[in-house]
């Protein structure tokens, strides 16, 4: 039989070599928390010897750095008002250093009325955030929405590389963010977590302008 010393050592050293085969990061801090927490408890159970105490407080110093430093690094992430705009909206689920490197790889743009953003049964070339302005929205040439401040465009195939539903066009001067879809889905290949945040962040964007189109149909068919 283990004894229990024997037992937390083994727990420690399972739940660090999960963390070093694990992919998701927070799951990964998890386990170097639980690992330095068993260790914890090792180095002060009895019999204690020097050894064990030395080595376990040298793990858990590290496994403290490891779980730290990633909140040490995004407390030093700053971001500009029109950013914090486009976190909230898209990368909200990001840690900020996160948000900081991926709101990077896009670019900030002036955009004038009459341009268009996406086009009907072409493929899709960029995610869209609409920070200022308003856009139409068009399928078969015919109106059937608007996109206004804090919007994405694109969402629903920038990460499938399909064609786009509608077509969509600045209805006014407008300040957007944009990223090219082929960065944003080799980004996300690279980058597992920040994949699934984002995917759910766009169904989130998708649920609400369904909604925000159906409370704008049945308000028609209610003047009518």
């Amino acid at each position: 039989m283990f004894s229990t010393n024997a037992i937390l050592l083994h727990c420690a050293y399972g739940c660090l070599l999960g963390a070093a085969l694990v992919q998701r990061t927070p799951l990964r801090r998890l386990l170097i928390a639980l690992s330095a927490g068993f260790f914890a408890f090792r180095a002060v159970a009895s019999p204690m010897d020097i050894i064990t105490l030395v080595w376990a407080a040298v793990i858990i110093v590290t496994c403290i750095v490891l779980v730290a430093r990633p909140f040490a690094r995004d407390a030093a992430v700053v971001f500009t008002p029109e950013e914090t705009e486009l976190r909230a909206a898209i990368f909200d689920a990001l840690p900020a250093s996160e948000a900081r490197h991926l709101i990077a790889q896009g670019w900030w743009v002036n955009g004038a009325a009459g341009e268009t953003l996406t086009r009907q049964g072409k493929p899709i070339e960029s995610l869209v955030f609409l920070a200022s302005g308003s856009a139409q929205v068009l399928v078969n040439d015919r109106q059937v929405g608007t996109c206004d401040s804090g919007d994405l465009i694109g969402e629903a195939t920038a990460l499938t590389g399909t064609d786009a539903t509608a077509t969509v066009i600045l209805a006014e001067p407008s300040r957007l963010w944009c990223i090219k879809s082929t960065i944003l889905r080799d980004y996300i290949g690279a980058n597992p977590d920040i994949g699934s945040a984002l995917e759910r962040s766009f169904r989130i964007a998708l649920r609400a302008k369904l909604v925000a189109s159906n409370q704008a149909i049945a308000r028609s068919r209610n003047g009518n």
